[in-house]
């Protein structure tokens, strides 16, 4: 990775390197993804556009040591829309499975053991709404909370039964791998607003594409930003923080910038590698940063945002597009999870896949 060189921001945010850890109680399963955005997202199972419907999900990849859960949760996909609040009127029943994941029936009472236990009765949950997070994955905002704790040990089977619910546009991080994945692309996600170059109707806008082989350790990462100024100096800009950047909170506000032409301009991540070059002549700039992949990365964030010389701009004279944050996903044979689902009914049998299901959180 070539070192930080002299920038124009260097002697306006010389900081430090500070990371940020956010705590939540209890295992999630499949636990590959515990810390890390899967690969794909899901209406189920409480947003699909069938309003009734019944989803059962096998785990068996959990901890040996029993545990009382208290509920469920999910979490969003960390897509850039703001998902609404909305209510879904359901019951949950939770037991120790008598299939394995590997080998689910597609009769929902057969994946049950002799244990099962209705943990929510038929009742309205009210989810609020949630805004794009700043990071991958987002947080496990959407919880189901028991009416009585349940015990699990190993393996756990959980069975929703939506009678109706009020989603409009809510998706759920989920993986449907049922032979695994031995290249998995990395998750990529935009998040904060960037401001206005000189003449620019549109807020400079972050984009960029990536390639990686987990088989020879290598991947690069382009870096791409539209509605700039044209043939002025540009900087790609990488981190791993969108939290903070040694002691100054993120996001940090740019001098000047509040009230002046370019609106409100925001430094959204920490700045440890740069790449320095011109905006073409229609104001679009893009370099590309090599990096070396390796096990131990698996869950590795990686922040990018571009920033632009603009004298007239604002009293500064920089403008900033949003962010961008990339997260390595390592290879995963069949995730130990099966989902079985039935969509426009709750009747006695659905479809069984073995290797899909919502990242599921169980509540301590």
């Amino acid at each position: 990775m070539n070192r930080t060189s002299p920038t124009i921001l260097v002697a306006a945010f010389a900081v430090g390197l500070s990371t940020s850890v956010r705590a939540q109680a209890g295992p999630t399963s499949p636990g590959h993804f515990a810390s890390v955005e899967a690969p794909l997202s899901s209406t189920l199972p409480l947003a699909h556009a069938q309003q009734v419907l019944r989803i059962q999900q096998i785990h068996d990849d959990l901890p040996f040591r029993p545990r009382l859960v208290r509920g469920l949760a999910f979490r969003r996909n960390s897509a850039t829309a703001t998902f609404a609040g909305f209510a879904a009127d359901l019951d949950l029943t939770m037991s120790s499975p008598a299939r394995s994941s590997a080998t689910p029936s597609n009769v929902f009472a057969d994946n049950h053991g002799a244990n099962p236990i209705l943990v929510v009765a038929r009742r309205t949950i009210q989810f609020a709404g949630t805004q794009a997070p700043r990071t991958m994955p987002a947080p496990f905002d959407y919880v189901i909370p028991f009416d009585v704790p349940y015990s699990v040990s190993l393996a756990a089977c959980w069975d929703v039964r939506v009678y109706a619910h009020g989603s409009t546009n809510a998706e759920f991080d989920a993986v449907q791998s049922p032979g695994g994945d031995p290249n998995p692309d990395s998750g990529f996600h935009r998040f904060g607003v960037g401001c206005r170059a000189s003449g620019a109707g549109q807020p400079m806008a972050i984009s960029g594409t990536s390639s990686g082989d987990w088989s020879l350790g290598t991947f690069t990462m382009r870096v791409s930003s539209q509605n700039g100024l044209a043939n002025t100096p540009h900087v790609a800009t990488l981190g791993f923080d969108s939290e903070q950047w040694g002691q100054t909170p993120l996001p940090f506000l740019l001098p000047g910038s509040l009230g002046a032409p370019s609106g409100a301009c925001f430094i959204e991540t920490d700045i440890l590698d740069t790449l320095a070059g011109t905006s073409n002549g229609v104001g679009t700039f893009a370099k590309t940063f090599g990096l070396t992949l390796t096990p131990a990365q698996h869950g590795l964030r990686v922040f990018s945002q571009v920033v632009a010389l603009d004298t007239n701009a604002n009293s500064l004279g920089l403008v900033v597009s949003n962010a961008s944050v990339r997260q390595f996903v390592a290879p995963f044979a069949r995730p130990p999870v099966a989902q079985i689902a039935v969509l426009g009914s709750q009747s006695a049998t659905g479809t069984a896949t073995a290797g899909v299901g919502v990242i599921t959180r169980f509540v301590e």
